[in-house]
């Protein structure tokens, strides 16, 4: 089970993923980062 600093980490991540790809909505291999980063940490965070 992961503690909560490190959880909060990963949102953090994942949101800064997410500006630099608002910010850049053409840069597609950012969106299958983030995509693939993403299922990671659901896999992840699903235990």
């Amino acid at each position: 089970m992961h503690d909560s600093e490190y959880m909060n980490q990963q949102i953090q991540n994942c949101r800064s993923s997410f500006e630099k790809i608002c910010s850049c909505k053409d840069n597609l291999p950012s969106i299958t980062s983030f995509i693939s980063k993403l299922k990671e940490y659901m896999n992840n965070g699903g235990r």
